[in-house]
């Protein structure tokens, strides 16, 4: 039977336990370095929009803007004008965006023919540019649905 004395047991107990302790020091560094990405450019526009339909997205054929993780319905609208300006929004256009649910976003009211202040929200990170939110913006229209 061998004889360690306390100091041995000790370096010896790190000898074995050190690989494991470095790669989980490795991890943790490279999980908080991720978490700290910097969060891309934010651009707000206001469209001012008469709505055309609303539909579920199934029943749409054609291209959509997603405005959110889950559409499920398609908002055709005609561009009244666009604040600051905005590519693919000019006067007179026909734009879908793919939202969750018209609930949402108009509450219980129908918004069919009324012309509404819409605040667009679109993130420019590494290059490239996403529209992830969609909502209502002036006073006169935020009773008409929830923000």
């Amino acid at each position: 039977m061998s004889h360690q004395t306390p100091e041995t047991s000790i370096g010896n107990a790190w000898r074995q336990h050190l690989p494991w302790g470095m790669v989980a020091v490795l991890l943790f560094t490279s999980c908080l370095c991720r978490g700290a990405e910097p969060r891309g450019a934010v651009e707000q526009f206001t469209i001012l929009a008469t709505v055309k339909t609303v539909v579920p997205l199934q029943e749409f054929a054609g291209k959509a803007i997603s405005v959110h993780p889950d559409p499920r319905f398609a908002l055709t609208v005609r561009v009244e004008s666009a604040t600051p300006v905005l590519t693919g929004f000019a006067t007179g256009s026909i734009v879908t965006f793919a939202i969750h649910s018209p609930a949402k976003l108009f509450g219980e009211n129908q918004p069919h023919k009324q012309t509404l202040s819409f605040l667009l929200s679109r993130e420019t990170r590494s290059g490239k540019m996403r529209f992830f939110a969609l909502g209502l913006q002036s006073a006169a229209t935020a009773s008409v649905g929830d923000k």
